[in-house]
């Protein structure tokens, strides 16, 4: 994840909500910026840093989702 002026931002909450039911699932960024939202299940979900929407700020898994992604996040 990075601010605006592309600088990795440390200690930030990355939340993943879902649009229908189920768990919001959390993270913490590291000082690289990097975060790992582990258990989500096929869905839609609204993203969040700290509360507010990210850049993007839609993530959707279905049948094709690779089981691991790499989200570059923007404040």
């Amino acid at each position: 994840m990075t601010n605006t002026a592309g600088e990795p931002v440390n200690g930030a909450r990355v939340e993943a909500i879902p649009q229908e039911e189920g768990e919001t699932i959390f993270s913490v960024t590291n000082p690289a910026g990097v975060f790992y939202l582990e258990g989500l299940k096929q869905g839609s979900y609204d993203l969040k840093i700290n509360g507010n929407p990210s850049q993007p700020n839609k993530l959707i898994i279905d049948q094709s989702s690779e089981p691991f992604q790499e989200l570059n996040l923007q404040e």
